[in-house]
């Protein structure tokens, strides 16, 4: 059949605009020790609203007669749950789906964000509020997703910093 060339399909979703926020610290003052890390995906009420209502999208668009006609068989994420476990699992089984499967597969931007005092973790020149010296300069001070490439757009974080750098001193 048609279907076996191909086996099985994989749905996956990416969550832009999260409203969930983590936080990362400094573990010692040695530049070597890895940070404390505590990204908190889907923390936000929203987020974990948005995914459930979108994973059940998803579902019925795999449940569409031309990907079943590609496809023996159509997996939830990167688990063994059959597609048609959607249709009759509760909200609550769906967020714990959700909140056990999602991981930071992307490229990661938001960590550092520029903006106002008590808001941010970077001003408008990339300096870290409250440590004298320390720049940040990269994806994670943009506070949203650009949904444009991110490699092109920290490209221009660092030549618009670039240029103002090298304009103070």
């Amino acid at each position: 059949s048609d279907s076996a060339q191909f086996g099985e399909a994989m749905v996956n979703l990416i969550l832009m605009e999260a409203k969930s926020r983590g936080t990362v610290q400094l573990r010692s003052a040695n530049p070597f020790d890895q940070p404390l890390v505590e990204e908190n995906m889907l923390d936000d009420p929203m987020d974990l609203q948005r995914m459930r209502i979108a994973y059940r999208h998803l579902g019925e668009i795999a449940r569409q007669a031309p990907i079943q006609a590609i496809a023996e068989r159509v997996l939830l994420g990167d688990s063994d749950l059959p597609l048609s476990w959607l249709e009759t699992a509760s909200d609550e089984e769906v967020d714990n789906f959700l909140l056990a499967q999602s991981s930071d597969a992307q490229h990661g931007i938001g960590g550092c964000c520029m903006g106002r005092l008590g808001e941010a973790v970077v001003d408008p020149e990339c300096r870290v509020y409250g440590l004298e010296g320390l720049r940040v300069i990269d994806a994670s001070i943009m506070p949203l997703d650009c949904q444009a490439n991110t490699n092109l757009t920290s490209i221009m974080i660092g030549e618009k910093m670039a240029d103002s750098l090298r304009r103070s001193i």
